[in-house]
């Protein structure tokens, strides 16, 4: 394993919807600052898949990172076995994240599917915020929705869409939309989901 990585210990690894699953890890250190849009790469040693994978940072707190992911292939899967005690190797944060300091008056958040992992900690962000006015949430899900848990706390107001038409409306989450009624847009899902935004808004993907 490369000396980037670092073994870090499992806290707990819950499946909290088929095939999605919560993992929380232990750091040697304090994390701060983290900007919500984030990820890690992560890898177990000794398995058969060689690349790691990058998963967005869900949540933060002193030296504990939440990550959210689907278990879609061998890389997951084999972090589906983890059990608490154990250890994972990871290395970040990567990426840019989103640009909060940019957010001001009305928000939209758009998430579709495993995309609702970073909201947790977006939203978190700009709720400290002086400069936000409301900040609505719309999620998609294929089936049913999943990890909504907190959000009505946080969200000033919640859209629900699924492809099964068992929650909300039935459709894609991006048909229920009116932006002109936002001033800035984050957005975090699969392509079919993030393509058919409105373009002539102001968007962060």
């Amino acid at each position: 394993m490369s000396a980037n990585f670092t073994k870090v210990k499992v806290i707990k690894n819950d499946e909290v919807y088929n095939n999605i699953f919560s993992l929380c890890v232990e750091l040697n250190e304090d994390v701060e600052n983290l900007l919500p849009g984030k990820f890690y790469m992560l890898k177990l040693e000794d398995t058969e898949t060689l690349l790691p994978r990058p998963i967005s940072i869900c949540s933060f707190n002193s030296n504990k990172l939440e990550f959210l992911y689907e278990v879609v292939g061998k890389g997951t899967k084999s972090f589906s076995t983890l059990s608490t005690g154990e250890y994972i190797n990871i290395i970040g944060p990567l990426g840019n994240g989103f640009p909060v300091h940019e957010a001001k008056g009305k928000i939209a958040i758009i998430s579709g599917g495993i995309g609702i992992a970073p909201m947790k900690e977006l939203i978190k962000s700009l709720k400290d915020s002086k400069d936000i006015d409301i900040i609505h949430l719309y999620s998609g899900f294929r089936e049913e929705p999943y990890f909504m848990e907190g959000f009505k706390d946080t969200a000033d107001k919640i859209y629900i869409a699924t492809d099964s038409g068992k929650e909300g409306h039935k459709g894609f989450i991006t048909d229920i939309i009116d932006y002109k009624n936002y001033d800035l847009v984050f957005c975090c899902g699969p392509d079919r989901k993030s393509t058919r935004l409105n373009s002539s808004h102001k968007t962060h993907l």
